[in-house]
């Protein structure tokens, strides 16, 4: 009788073929935690001195007692028996000593408790995050075969060892057979006699073998089908058939396509996305892989620093979630750190080019183990790997085919495509059937595919390719919503880099010039103009060296205006105005009015931000006569723009209702704007700020509550700020909504700042200071110098209508000597209040309010003028303002707004 297992409490550890069971169900256990817990039960209730621990578990290393602590505190919590363990306990100044009656107990051979599972690959006990995926093969075991199929490093090995560890009770004996160690064909059945101890001389050792077999419950394990893939399915079906008892799994890289075969596709660890939680990120099994084995390789050395979770995040993400590549890249963090480890992985078979020594030649590197599956290619699924290699990121079937019709012709492609999906070399999403290299297998066919002559080839006609699909972008923009159009199109940002590259390595100029003015959409909504930016500059200046393009030259000054107008602020319009002015002489030049008044768009919003509105209507109406009936929708949009900042109430509802009209459906409608401004948007905002100066609060709110529901759905950046400050701020915060507005200026901060909006983060500091009262970046001199050296505009008016009574002289005057149209009436009541405070007299500024609002049809600003008025005069004039009053709250077509009301109520009750 051999002694195999000891039993203490209601454990049960078998040393040799290192398993711990808590009442039957597998405790995993890293190798190190396994080797002291076999130390200490074997000398249970003994003093272990901690030298001699630590040179039983680490004999040919030399670690600190910091690292017998930490695998003994993982040993306690994976006995789950809580701190302090019942019966492991810590003796000071001399070790630890397991204080438990453990019980020997032995198996006869005649009558086997388990199957002997000595053959089995080595691995960790400790499997990560292959729980669920162990327990649905488990399920599905007695079903004939279980293929696990998936690409190289990705744990199938592991997983089916496992998966065979766990099963090994049900059986009798298991017999592994690597096929990955055999030379050549006619091999496997050879190689599974050997294992029943049997000698063949005939034909076919397979009678041997199923007579060897016989009525034992056996587990036949094939590791590594995929380089005799036709022989092993022939052997294995052979097999099926013949002894039906018998269970078999084998790994592979491809379905073995018998009978019986039921495949499970083992996929990567599941990652955290770019936008989870740093406090979450250590719940997500790549992760926790990576961390696993940095310890191991750091020891307690290492401690995680600020970031090092986010940049582990980011490394596991660029890695796929590929077990073998985690691992690999945790190893080298002892000599180049996190960081460096991050910025080294557009490299990474350079970087992981080191891995366990023990582990099959074809998985100690990335490399080998993308050379032994590349081996196994055929010369077309070798080709189209190369070109596939040409893709960023994912792409589609019609992709592919595009990239390599130059190559391969339809069959061979459709041959080599499904060849090479089997082989789990490209993997396929469930959302939109997408394909996608693992980047590991990306670079390594991109090296080979440099290794040829026709390289610059495929790259060019990636280029071109990606040139192809950039028209889509701006067809479906207004077709579909935001998510959509990100799903659909936004992969494809990666693959215009690419493109852009090649061109200009390649001195392909005009196609350069081509993939930069034909993007902007693209980059815009992703929220990339700062990147933008230097590639249109690049453009422009390429321009001079293909000759005359007035076409792109239009495009590419246009969004040379509006990147410099949304990222640099008052110091970039001059700048952006030139830009427009050459992008409109271009586009006339060509007879193209759509891009012209594009331009002239943008010329508009600069001057309409630099509070020159009379400036911005007379060239509104210039560009209308000039161009005509292709840029009405445009103009009207401008006007309605205008006509609200200049005071005329009715022709601002006019003008945006044609406006809304003249777009149709178009929700989005930011492709005539020279600067991003959503057309549906601006004249939304302006309805509802007119509708509430007007007096129609209920109207106003409504509008205003449709709108900002759809700035959300859409989400697009320039936009959103747009409604944000020039809409919702403003107009919750003077009706007393002061938790909305508080809430859209936090989403306002947000949208500028993740955008690098730096107009729009100027209007966020304006409100934040003068009308909240507080500022996390800025003190109030700063602000107010901010806001004077910006002179007159929609920022400083909005500021300080929203700041009210605790505006700042110096801007309320400036603001008053501006063409503030549309909220001049409330600045000369704020005037006259302030003046009133100082001992002035006051009145004569707030009846100039008054006059001014009544030929506005402005009830809003007409009542806070009269109730401030009635709180000024004395005598018979206060009866006067009194009536005054009370007509202006009869004259309202809802009810007035509550904070107006209020105010009115009181002067008139007093």
């Amino acid at each position: 009788m051999e002694l195999i297992i000891l039993r203490f409490a209601e454990f049960e550890l078998d040393i040799q073929q290192r398993r711990l069971l808590k009442d039957g169900a597998l405790i995993r256990l890293g190798s190190r935690a396994f080797d002291l817990l076999t130390a200490l039960v074997l000398r249970a209730n003994q003093v272990i001195a901690k030298e001699d621990l630590i040179r039983e578990v680490w004999p040919n290393t030399t670690v600190s007692e910091g690292a017998l602590r930490v695998h003994m505190a993982s040993l306690r919590k994976a006995l789950g028996l809580g701190s302090p363990c019942p019966f492991l306990r810590h003796v000071a100044n001399q070790g630890y000593i397991f204080e438990v009656n453990v019980e020997e107990r032995g198996v006869d051979p005649k009558n086997p408790r388990r199957a002997d599972l000595a053959g089995l690959p080595a691995f960790a006990m400790n499997v990560i995050g292959r729980r669920g995926f162990v327990e649905s093969c488990l399920a599905v075991l007695d079903k004939g075969v279980l293929t696990i199929v998936g690409p190289g490093g990705i744990g199938k090995t592991t997983v089916a060892s496992l998966i065979v560890q766990e099963a090994a009770g049900d059986f009798e004996k298991i017999v592994f057979v690597d096929l990955g160690a055999l030379a050549g064909e006619g091999r496997i059945a050879l190689s599974l006699a050997s294992q029943f101890g049997l000698t063949s001389y005939g034909d076919s050792p397979l009678p041997g073998i199923i007579k060897a077999i016989g009525g034992q419950r056996v587990l036949l394990f094939f590791d590594n089908c995929e380089h005799l893939v036709d022989e092993a399915a022939n052997v294995i079906e052979e097999l099926t058939r013949r002894v039906p008892k018998a269970q078999i799994i084998a790994t592979s890289r491809e379905p073995l396509r018998i009978q019986s075969e039921t495949v499970r596709r083992l996929g990567p660890l599941e990652m955290p996305s770019e936008i989870e939680a740093e406090a979450f990120l250590t719940k997500f099994p790549a992760v926790e892989l990576f961390l696993e084995r940095a310890s191991l390789s750091m020891g307690d050395s290492w401690t995680n620093s600020p970031g090092d979770l986010s940049n582990i995040a980011t490394i596991v993400r660029k890695l796929d979630g590929i077990p073998l590549a985690i691992e690999l890249a945790a190893a080298r963090i002892v000599d180049l750190g996190i960081s460096a480890l991050l910025q080294s992985l557009d490299s990474p078979l350079t970087v992981l080019r080191r891995g366990r020594r023990t582990a099959p030649p074809r998985q100690q590197t990335l490399r080998a183990t993308l050379d032994w599956s590349y081996s196994y290619l055929s010369e077309d699924e070798k080709q189209l790997l190369m070109l596939l290699s040409s893709f960023a990121r994912a792409f589609s079937y019609n992709a592919a085919t595009a990239i390599s019709r130059d190559f391969l012709g339809p069959e061979a492609f459709d041959d080599a495509l499904t060849g090479l999906l089997a082989k789990s070399l490209i993997s396929q999403r469930e959302a939109g059937g997408q394909l996608k290299l693992l980047e590991t297998t990306k670079e390594y066919a991109g090296v080979k595919l440099n290794e040829t002559t026709y390289a610059e080839d495929v790259r060019g006609t990636h280029a071109r390719f990606v040139l192809g699909q950039l028209p889509a972008t701006e067809q479906d923009w207004d077709k579909q919503t935001t998510h959509e159009w990100l799903a659909t199109h936004g992969s494809l940002i990666d693959d215009l880099r690419a493109g852009l590259k090649w061109a200009d390595s390649a001195a392909e100029h005009q196609l350069f010039v081509d993939l930069a003015s034909n993007s902007d959409l693209l980059w815009t909504q992703l929220g990339l103009m700062g990147e933008q930016f230097l590639v249109v500059q690049q453009a422009i200046e390429k321009l001079a060296k293909i000759g005359q393009d007035p076409v792109a030259e239009a495009k590419l000054r246009t969004a040379y205006g509006a990147i410099s107008y949304n990222l640099h602020s008052v110091q970039g319009d001059d700048d952006s105005i030139q830009q427009f002015e050459l992008a409109a002489k271009a586009a006339e030049l060509v007879g193209e009015p759509a891009q012209a008044v594009r331009a002239y768009s943008g010329i508009c919003a600069i001057l309409i931000v630099q509070g020159r509105y009379e400036a911005a209507d007379k060239l509104t109406w210039k560009v209308d006569k000039e161009l005509g009936l292709p840029a009405r929708s445009t103009i009207v949009r401008i006007a309605a723009h205008n006509s609200h900042y200049m005071g005329r109430n009715d022709d601002a509802v006019r003008f945006a209702l044609e406006a809304i009209d003249a777009n149709g459906a178009l929700r989005k409608g930011t492709r005539t704007s020279g600067v991003h401004f959503s057309q549906r948007h601006l004249a939304l905002m302006v309805m509802a700020k007119t509708a509430w100066i007007m007096g129609s609060t209920d109207r106003a709110l409504a509008i205003l509550d449709e709108l900002l529901g759809e700035a959300a759905e859409i989400n697009h950046g320039v936009s959103s700020c747009l409604v944000l400050s020039v809409g919702a701020v403003p107009m919750y915060h003077c009706m007393g909504h002061t938790n909305l507005s508080r809430k859209y200026l936090d989403r306002l901060q947000h949208v500028s700042e993740t955008n690098s909006l730096f107009r729009w983060k100027e209007w966020a500091e304006s409100y934040e200071l003068l009308g909240f009262g507080r500022s996390p970046t800025k003190d109030a001199d700063d602000v107010i110098r901010d806001l004077l050296k910006g002179a007159h505009g929609p920022r400083l008016e909005n500021t300080v209508v929203v700041a009210g009574g605790r505006a700042p002289q110096q801007l309320l005057d400036l603001a008053i000597s501006g063409e503030a149209g549309w909220c001049k009436a409330e600045l000369f009541r704020l005037k006259g209040e302030l003046s009133a405070r100082s001992g002035g007299d006051g009145r004569n500024w707030i009846k100039r309010g008054l006059e001014l609002a009544y030929q506005q049809k402005a009830l809003l600003w007409q009542l806070r003028c009269a109730t401030s008025l009635v709180e000024l005069e004395t005598g018979p004039e206060r009866g006067e303002a009194r009536r005054t009053l009370e007509q202006i709250l009869a004259a309202f077509p809802q009810a007035p707004p509550a904070l107006e009301y209020t105010a009115a109520a009181q002067v008139l009750a007093a």
